[in-house]
């Protein structure tokens, strides 16, 4: 393997910003940029992307604590053989560092540390250094201020910084497909109390284990809370504290279980249009849900399916910023100026809702940020996946990650 030669730069975001009583507001965002691949001098351009980027989520969140982002700049193709250019990777989030917090309904969930600096009265373990962990595609055909008009190939690179930052924040869930490689049933995460990294060693069940995200998502148009399905299913077998002999023993176990239709049921609630959204704080009524996508025609896609708005219902609206699909040959601006200009920009109504509902400090009277760009855009039909996360995992894979949940 080549030796890999990084450039690092830090970029401070937030500063150029006022509060409302016109006092400078304090940085919130710093981020330290490493560039292991500088193809077509992405790296010096990223960096004012950046700033930008931290200057849109400053405008509209009010963090007590401010975050640090570790962002790294590298061929996806190179280093990870993620070659697809017909669905090409542009970029992935997600937090730096978890931590299992009791929730106030009394029920351990897993937390992004960026979320738990901003609430003080929370026990927590010793912070990391940094908040949020994002890469981006070196080789992906990004567009940058001062590149021109923009081509119908290429994919705004503010989009995908901001889209990204977005979900490192915690704008991710816990349910997947922890066993089979092909979805066939989707859980929360079945985190062990203690890292595992031999699949044949004893696994003692600590039960599923939701994202804060999760503690808000319903069924529609019920409005059933699916952490009730989450309680049933860490009823399965014995429940919680239960020793099996490996993790195969644990997947046959619950694979056999009663419960276990449960999780299929929520594979297939994942794959029907309109069946999962968010529901808010003070949200009661079936108009006050965020639809969540689960209309992909190829079924669960891990790290699209439920992570993301409903890509129908949110195309031309305030709410565009996280659907699964980046539109190339489209600026940022454009698909502010379709939504309706909103006061917010890029982080429009119903998504500052749910990081309110999260947990953040939510600015009530943001500024307007110019974003003139030197460019107009031409788009066409084709699509981006905008993927925060890595690729499919298995039980096994996962546990041997799991050291850093704390």
């Amino acid at each position: 393997m080549e030796n890999r030669t990084a450039r690092a730069a830090r970029v401070g975001g937030g500063k150029n910003l006022k509060s409302a009583s016109g006092a400078a507001a304090k940085p919130s965002f710093t981020i330290d940029m490493n560039c292991l691949d500088n193809n077509n001098g992405i790296c010096e351009k990223a960096k004012k992307v950046f700033d930008m980027a931290s200057r849109i989520l400053g405008n509209v969140l009010l963090l007590d604590e401010p975050l640090r982002v570790n962002a790294t700049i590298y061929d996806f193709c190179k280093w990870k053989q993620q070659c697809n250019t017909r669905n090409q990777l542009l970029g992935k989030a997600s937090p730096a560092r978890t931590m299992l917090i009791k929730d106030s309904d009394g029920i351990t969930r897993v937390y992004p540390q960026s979320l738990v600096k901003q609430m003080p009265s929370k026990t927590h373990p010793s912070y990391d250094k940094y908040d949020i962990s994002a890469q981006f595609n070196a080789n992906a055909s990004f567009w940058f201020d001062g590149d021109g008009p923009i081509k119908p190939s290429q994919s705004d690179f503010l989009f995908v910084a901001v889209h990204e930052l977005i979900h490192g924040l915690g704008f991710t869930t816990s349910w997947s497909e922890y066993i089979n490689q092909e979805p066939t049933a989707l859980t929360p995460n079945p985190l062990p109390e203690t890292a595992v990294n031999d699949p044949s060693a004893p696994f003692q069940f600590s039960g599923f284990f939701e994202n804060a995200f999760d503690r808000y998502l319903v069924e529609l148009p019920s409005l059933t809370p699916i952490p009730q399905i989450t309680d049933k299913l860490n009823h399965f077998d014995q429940g919680i504290g239960k020793v099996y002999k490996d993790q195969l023993d644990f997947m046959d176990a619950l694979t056999r279980a009663p419960e276990y239709k449960l999780a299929q049921y929520m594979l297939n609630i994942s794959v029907t249009p309109g069946m999962l959204g968010f529901m808010p704080k003070g949200g009661k009524t079936q108009e006050d849900v965020i639809v969540l996508e689960t209309s992909l025609s190829q079924g669960f896609v891990r790290a699209s399916s439920i992570s993301h708005v409903s890509y129908n219902l949110y195309t031309k609206s305030p709410d565009f910023l996280m659907r699964y699909l980046q539109d190339p040959g489209t600026l940022l601006k454009d698909d502010i100026a379709e939504g309706g200009n909103y006061v917010g920009g890029a982080v429009g109504p119903k998504l500052l809702t749910i990081l309110e509902t999260l947990g953040y400090k939510i600015n009530k009277n943001p500024e307007h940020i110019a974003m003139e760009m030197n460019a107009s855009s031409d788009a066409d039909a084709r699509r981006h996946p905008a993927n925060h996360s890595l690729a499919a995992i298995t039980l096994t894979a996962l546990l041997a990650i799991a050291m850093g949940f704390s």
